[in-house]
């Protein structure tokens, strides 16, 4: 675990965690965070793979890989969770990718919108969008030319 450099400044000094006898995780899940845990010890997480993928186990390992600075692990999530992007949940991953500072599933995420614009405009998830990454994808859809068809 030294090479988490995180925990490594929690034990060593300079937060109040250095002197208590255990360091409490909050705000993830003993799943997400015992994947996290394997990641640091084997550079592997079984929980990524595409044929066993659970989207919300994907995009909370991605959160506790950037608040936890593990940029390695935060790749391996983004590839993970491209692979499993629908008209249905393109919305979440992009908020999650937006605030996640996760570059390559944003872009993916783009992609998609523009590629399925009509029916992802159509979801509750897409109105349910940051107004800045709305108008972020609205402006996009419209320096591209795309189109939507009405019946």
């Amino acid at each position: 675990i030294a090479r988490w450099e995180p925990l490594e400044r929690m034990l060593d000094g300079g937060f109040r965690e250095d002197s208590a006898p255990e360091i409490v995780i909050q705000d993830h899940s003993f799943e997400v965070f015992l994947a996290f845990l394997q990641f640091l010890y084997t550079d592997d997480v079984s929980g990524l793979d595409p044929a066993h993928l659970s989207i919300d186990f994907a995009l909370s390992l991605l959160a506790v890989a950037d608040q936890y600075l593990v940029e390695a692990l935060k790749r391996k999530c983004e590839v993970s969770i491209q692979k499993s992007i629908t008209v249905e949940n393109v919305a979440l991953m992009l908020t999650t990718a937006d605030q996640r500072a996760a570059p390559a599933l944003r872009k993916r995420c783009f992609e998609f919108v523009m590629a399925h614009f009509g029916e992802v405009l159509g979801t509750q998830t897409f109105a349910d969008l940051p107004p800045a990454l709305l108008r972020e994808l609205c402006n996009e859809a419209s320096a591209r030319g795309v189109r939507v068809g009405y019946r």
